[in-house]
């Protein structure tokens, strides 16, 4: 004979119902933490799109306008959110509501973020993340290479720096540009508009 067992939850006022009043904050606080998702996935879309189709002068000037320095941890972080944003979509209202875990999420292998994904919460944090997949988070190698452009004039600068774009692009290496360029290379783009 098989038997069904019913589990009634109760709460601490007794009631075995949510109050429509309750449940308007709960839909409400709810509501918050998908749009904090989904506006951390905006915003990191909206870095990769506008890098991919703006030449690269115009896109420094798009990230001084939005207060990004491109090649700054926060830059890097975002856009590699946008770049994987699709993985997270399905997720949306189970992501965590800060950006920097997203991040930790979107460096996941896709075996590695199937593992993680059953369990997101909002309030899932990076060190739960390295947990479950085992990742000791203190544990880094990291590897540089360095280039000077200096000896270059302002023209074969802006050349030399639509190349390491593009290689960048074929490569998918981090590449981290000081102000001192930046600002030489949107002189540049300016004079030869003017």
């Amino acid at each position: 004979m098989n038997s069904i067992s019913t589990v009634v939850e109760t709460f601490p006022n007794g009631n075995l119902e949510i109050k429509p009043e309750i449940q308007n904050f709960i839909n409400r606080y709810q509501s918050s933490l998908r749009k904090t998702a989904e506006s951390i996935l905006g915003l990191s879309e909206t870095l990769v799109q506008a890098e991919r189709k703006l030449n690269a002068v115009d896109f420094l000037i798009f990230c001084q306008k939005v207060g990004l320095e491109k090649g700054s941890p926060t830059y890097s972080k975002l856009k590699k959110i946008g770049e994987k944003s699709e993985r997270f979509r399905p997720f949306v209202d189970r992501l965590p509501n800060t950006w920097t875990t997203i991040y930790k999420l979107s460096k996941l292998e896709p075996d590695q973020f199937s593992r993680v994904s059953a369990s997101l919460t909002p309030f899932i944090t990076s060190t739960e993340i390295d947990e479950q997949i085992g990742i000791n988070p203190n544990v880094k190698t990291v590897y540089d290479f360095k280039i000077s452009a200096e000896s270059l004039d302002g023209e074969s600068k802006a050349k030399f720096y639509d190349s390491l774009l593009s290689l960048k692009e074929q490569f998918n290496f981090t590449l981290t540009e000081g102000s001192k360029i930046l600002k030489e290379l949107k002189t540049v783009k300016l004079a030869k508009a003017a």
